[in-house]
C-alpha cells in the first residue's frame, strides 16, 4: 500500500503538472470555437442580407420582365404595323418606278423624235437651199439668156444705124477732105515744094500704109473674135473660184462640225465615265453607310453596355479609391487594390476575362489583419461591402502559378496571357482564373472541355460564352461583359487601379470613337447627297450631248453633202474653165494669126519708119506754113477717119459678139431645161419632207403630251411615296425608341441577374464556407454543432468578424500544447485507476483490520 500511495502522489503531481498547459489549450480551443461562431453569424448574417437583396432584386427583375414584356407587345404591335407600312410603300414604290420606267421610255421616244426632226430640219433645210440655189441659177440664167439675146437683138438693130453712121462719117470725111484741100489750095504757093515732096513720099508710103492698115483691121478682128471666145473660159473661172470657196467653207464647216461631233464624243465618254465613277462612288458610299451605321449601332451598343457597367461598378471603383486614399493616409495598410487593375490583357480577350473571371472586382490585400481593418474603415465611413483576396492565404498556389502547363490543342491558358509586374501577385491571379483555357469557337471549346483532363475544364471562348467545370454553359448573348480588366501589351503600374477617373476611360474611349463614327456616317451621307446630285447633274449632260450628238452628225454629214455636190460639180466648172477643142484650136489659131500680123505689122512700121518720118517733117513744115486753119482742118480730118475706123472695128466686133452669144444663148437653154427638171424634183423632196416633219410632229405633240401627262402621274405618285416613306421613318423612329427602352430595359434585367448571380454566388461562397467552419467546429467540439437565431443575434457582420479577427490574432499570439489536453486526461486517467487501487487495498487492509479485530475480540473473549 505505500508503494501505490508512492505512485498515486507521483501520478497525482504529473497531473497536476499538466494543469496549467490544459487550461491554456483548453482556453485556445474555447476561443477558436469563439472565432468559428462568429464567423458563422457573421457569414449568416450576410446570407441574410444578401437574401434579402436578391428577394429585391427578383421583384425589381419581375417588375422590368412586365415593362420587357409589354413593350415586346407594343413592338409586335409596331411591328405589323411597320409591314404593313412597308408593303403598302413598296407598293407604291413599285408603281412610281413603273411611272418612271414609263416615263422614261416617252422622254426616249420624244428624244428620238427630236432627232429625226432635227435630221429631217436640216435635210430640209438643205433641200429647200438647193432648191432655191437652182430657182436662183434658172432665174439668172434666163436674165442672162434674155440678154443675150437682147444684146444680139440690139446689135442687129443698131447695123442700119451703125451703117448709116459710116456714111454719114464718111460724107463728113469727104467735106473735110475737100475743105482742107481749099485751105492747102490757098497755101499752094507757099507749100506746094512740101506738098510735092510730101506727096512724093505719100505716094512712096501708100502702098507700105495700105499694107499696114489691112494688117492692123485683120489684127482687131482676130483680136476681136479671141476676146469673144475666151470671154466664156473667164466667165467659167469667176464660177469655179466661187464654187472652190463655197467648197472651202463647206470643207471647214464639215472639220469644224466633225470637231465638235469629235468633242461631243469626248465629252459624252468623259459624262459617261462620270456618270460610271459617281455610281461606283454612290455604291461604295452606300456600303460605307451601310458599314458605318453598323459600327455606330455596334459601338452604341458597346457604349451602351459599358455605360451600364460603368454605372454598375461604380460604387466598387469608390470604395477602390477610398480604401487607397485611406492607404496614403496610414489609414490601412497592405492593400494592392481591385484585382482586375493590377494586370493587363491584350483586347482581343476583353470579353473572355471579363466574363470567366469573377474575382476581378475583389480588392487584393497582404493579410487577413489588413482586410479586417479595410472592413472597419469600410463599415466606420458606411462606403459599403467588398470582397477581398488576401495574398497570404494564396501562398500555397505559389508553385502552381509559376508552372507552366501543357494545354490541349495548344490553346492558351487565361492566366499565362495576363501581364503581371508584381510577381507577389501571381497567386491572386492563379486564384482567380485557375487553369481556364480561352478557345477561338464554342465547338472548339466544347470539344476541350468534353474530351480532356478535368483540370482544364472550364474554357471560355472569344465571344465570351464559359462552359464550366461542370459542364453547364453561361455567357455569350448579344450583350457582352467587356471592360473589367486592364487592357494593354504591358503590365500596369502596382496600385495604379487606384484612380477613379480609370474606371470610365474605356467608355470615354468608346463615347468618342462613337461621336467619330457619327461625324463620319454624317459626312459619308453628305457624300452620297453630293454625289447623287453630280449623278443627276452628269445624266442631264449626258441627255444632252446624246441629243446634241446627232444634230452635228446631221449637221457635218449637210456640210459633207454640200461639200460633195460641189465636188461633183467642180469637174464641170473646170471644164468650163477649159475651153473646148474647136473653141480652143481656134483661140490658138487666133493667137498665132495674131502674132503673125503683129510681126508682119512691126516690120512693115520698121520698114515705112524713115518715110514716116519725112511725111512727118513734112506735114509739120506745111502744118507750120497753113498755121491754125490747116491744123483744124486736118484734125478735123484725122477724127473723121479715126471714128470711121472705130465703127468699121465696133462692126467687126459686134459680128463676132452676136456669134458668140447665139452659141451661149442655146447653151444656156439646154442648161435650164436640166436644172428646171432638178428643181421640180427637189421642190417635190421639199413637199414630201415637209409632209414627213408635219407627221413627225404630230407624233412628238402625241408623245409629249403623254410625256406631260406621265410626269404629273409621277409627281402625285412621288407625294405618295414620300408620304409612304414618312410613315415608315415615323414607325422607324418609334420602333427605335421601343427598341432602346427593350436595350435598356434588357440591359437592367442583365445587370440585375449579373448582381443576382454575384449574389447567389456570394451566398453560396458563405454558406460553403458556414459548412466548412461547422466541419471545424464539430471536429473541434466533438460533434457538436452552431445553432445561429437571426432573432438572437444582436451585433453586425462587422461586429462579429472584428470579433473573430481579435479572436484570430489572439490566437495567433498563443502557443498551445493542444496534447497537453489529452496528456493531462491520461494521467488523470492513472491517478484515478491508482486511487482506485488504492481505495481498494486500504479497504481490504481495512476489512483484514476489522477482521483481526474481531479475532483479536474472540481470542480475547476465549481467554477470558
Amino acid at each position: 500500500r505505500q508503494s501505490m500511495i508512492q505512485r498515486l502522489k507521483i501520478s497525482e503531481k504529473e497531473k497536476d503538472a499538466l494543469e496549467d498547459k490544459k487550461t491554456e489549450a483548453e482556453m485556445f480551443l474555447a476561443k477558436q470555437a469563439d472565432m468559428l461562431k462568429d464567423r458563422i453569424y457573421a457569414n449568416s448574417i450576410h446570407i441574410s442580407g444578401t437574401q434579402e437583396n436578391l428577394a429585391k432584386l427578383e421583384r425589381q427583375a419581375k417588375e422590368f420582365e412586365s415593362k420587357l414584356a409589354y413593350e415586346r407587345e407594343k413592338f409586335k404591335a409596331h411591328d405589323k404595323e411597320a409591314k404593313a407600312a412597308e408593303k403598302q410603300f413598296a407598293g407604291v414604290e413599285k408603281e412610281y418606278k413603273a411611272i418612271q420606267k414609263a416615263l422614261n421610255n416617252a422622254q426616249e421616244e420624244f428624244k428620238n423624235f427630236e432627232r429625226k426632226d432635227a435630221k429631217c430640219q436640216i435635210e430640209l433645210k438643205n433641200a429647200r437651199t438647193k432648191a432655191k440655189k437652182l430657182a436662183a441659177k434658172l432665174e439668172s440664167d434666163a436674165a442672162q439668156a434674155a440678154k443675150l439675146e437682147a444684146e444680139v437683138a440690139a446689135i442687129h438693130a443698131d447695123a442700119p444705124h451703125a451703117k448709116e453712121r459710116l456714111e454719114q462719117l464718111q460724107q463728113q470725111l469727104w467735106k473735110a477732105e475737100a475743105a482742107l484741100e481749099g485751105v492747102l489750095e490757098g497755101i499752094k504757093g507757099e507749100v506746094e515744094g512740101y506738098h510735092q515732096q510730101l506727096s512724093q513720099v505719100r505716094v512712096e508710103l501708100a502702098p507700105w500704109e495700105k499694107r499696114i492698115g489691112e494688117v492692123a483691121g485683120r489684127i482687131s478682128v482676130v483680136a476681136s473674135e479671141r476676146d469673144v471666145l475666151a470671154k466664156k473660159a473667164d466667165d467659167a473661172r469667176r464660177r469655179l473660184d466661187a464654187a472652190l470657196k463655197a467648197l472651202s467653207g463647206a470643207q471647214q464647216g464639215a472639220a469644224h462640225k466633225q470637231q465638235q461631233m469629235a468633242d461631243i464624243r469626248a465629252a459624252t465618254e468623259r459624262c459617261r465615265q462620270q456618270i460610271a465613277a459617281h455610281k461606283a462612288e454612290l455604291a461604295a458610299g452606300h456600303a460605307d453607310e451601310a458599314k458605318l451605321e453598323a459600327s455606330v449601332r455596334e459601338a452604341r451598343e458597346r457604349a451602351g453596355s459599358l455605360r451600364a457597367d460603368v454605372n454598375g461598378s461604380a460604387q466598387k471603383s469608390g470604395l477602390v479609391l477610398a480604401l487607397m486614399t485611406a492607404k496614403a493616409r496610414n489609414e490601412v495598410s497592405g492593400v494592392y487594390g481591385r484585382l482586375g487593375d493590377l494586370g493587363a490583357i491584350d483586347a482581343k480577350y476583353d470579353v473572355a476575362v471579363s466574363t470567366a473571371v469573377g474575382a476581378l472586382d475583389y480588392i487584393v490585400v497582404e493579410t487577413t489583419s489588413d482586410a479586417q481593418r479595410c472592413v472597419e474603415y469600410l463599415r466606420k465611413h458606411n462606403l459599403g461591402v467588398a470582397t477581398f483576396l488576401i495574398l497570404e492565404k494564396q501562398k500555397h498556389l505559389a508553385a502552381a502559378a509559376a508552372q507552366r502547363v501543357q494545354t490541349p490543342e495548344g490553346i492558351p491558358r487565361l492566366y499565362d496571357l495576363v501581364k503581371i509586374k508584381d510577381d507577389k501577385l501571381r497567386p491572386a491571379f492563379m486564384y482567380a482564373m485557375q487553369n481556364t483555357l480561352v478557345a477561338d469557337t464554342l465547338d472548339q471549346a466544347a470539344r476541350i472541355s468534353y474530351n480532356s483532363e478535368r483540370k482544364f475544364k472550364r474554357v471560355v471562348t472569344l465571344q465570351g460564352q464559359l462552359i464550366a467545370e461542370t459542364g453547364t454553359m453561361s455567357g455569350g448573348g448579344n450583350r457582352q461583359s467587356r471592360g473589367r480588366m486592364t487592357l494593354g501589351s504591358a503590365a500596369p503600374r502596382t496600385g495604379a487601379a487606384a484612380d477613379a477617373k480609370a474606371a470610365a476611360a474605356e467608355l470615354k474611349k468608346e463615347e468618342a470613337k462613337l461621336a467619330e463614327l457619327s461625324t463620319a456616317l454624317q459626312s459619308a451621307r453628305d457624300q452620297i447627297t453630293a454625289c447623287t446630285k453630280a449623278l443627276k447633274a452628269a445624266e442631264r449632260q449626258l441627255s444632252e450631248l446624246e441629243l446634241a450628238a446627232p444634230k452635228a452628225e446631221m449637221e457635218a454629214k449637210a456640210e459633207e453633202d454640200k461639200a460633195a455636190d460641189i465636188q461633183q460639180r467642180l469637174e464641170d466648172l473646170k471644164r468650163a474653165t477649159q475651153v473646148d477643142a474647136e473653141d480652143a484650136k481656134r483661140i490658138g489659131e487666133l493667137s498665132l494669126e495674131i502674132g503673125r500680123e503683129e510681126k508682119g505689122l512691126a516690120e512693115l512700121r520698121s520698114q515705112t519708119q524713115g518715110l514716116e518720118a519725112q511725111a512727118a517733117a513734112l506735114q509739120v513744115k506745111i502744118d507750120n506754113a497753113g498755121g491754125e486753119k490747116l491744123k483744124k482742118a486736118k484734125a478735123a480730118v484725122a477724127k473723121l477717119e479715126k471714128d470711121i475706123a472705130d465703127g468699121e472695128t465696133d462692126a467687126a466686133k459686134k459680128a463676132v459678139q452676136v456669134t458668140s452669144h447665139t452659141k451661149q444663148a442655146e447653151k444656156i437653154k439646154k442648161e435650164r431645161v436640166k436644172d428646171e427638171k432638178e428643181r421640180e424634183r427637189m421642190e417635190g423632196e421639199v413637199k414630201r419632207m415637209e409632209q414627213e416633219l408635219q407627221e413627225m410632229e404630230d407624233q412628238a405633240g402625241k408623245v409629249l403630251v403623254l410625256v406631260q401627262a406621265t410626269q404629273e402621274q409621277l409627281a402625285a405618285k412621288q407625294a405618295e411615296v414620300e408620304k409612304a416613306q414618312a410613315e415608315v421613318s415615323d414607325i422607324a423612329a418609334r420602333h427605335g425608341i421601343i427598341r432602346k427602352t427593350e436595350f435598356e430595359i434588357e440591359s437592367a434585367l442583365e445587370q440585375m441577374s449579373k448582381l443576382h448571380k454575384e449574389e447567389s454566388g456570394k451566398v453560396s461562397r458563405w454558406q460553403a464556407e458556414i459548412e466548412s467552419i461547422q466541419h471545424k467546429f464539430t471536429e473541434l467540439t466533438g460533434g457538436d454543432t452552431v445553432m445561429v437565431d437571426m432573432a438572437e443575434l444582436d451585433k453586425s457582420a462587422e461586429d462579429y468578424l472584428y470579433h473573430a479577427s481579435v479572436l484570430e490574432a489572439e490566437l495567433v499570439k498563443m502557443s498551445p500544447d493542444i496534447g497537453a489536453i489529452e496528456d493531462f486526461r491520461a494521467k488523470a486517467a492513472d491517478y484515478e485507476q491508482r486511487a482506485a487501487e488504492l481505495d481498494a487495498v486500504t479497504a481490504q487492509r481495512d476489512e483484514l483490520r476489522r477482521h483481526h479485530e474481531t479475532l483479536r475480540k474472540a481470542r480475547l473473549d476465549e481467554f477470558m
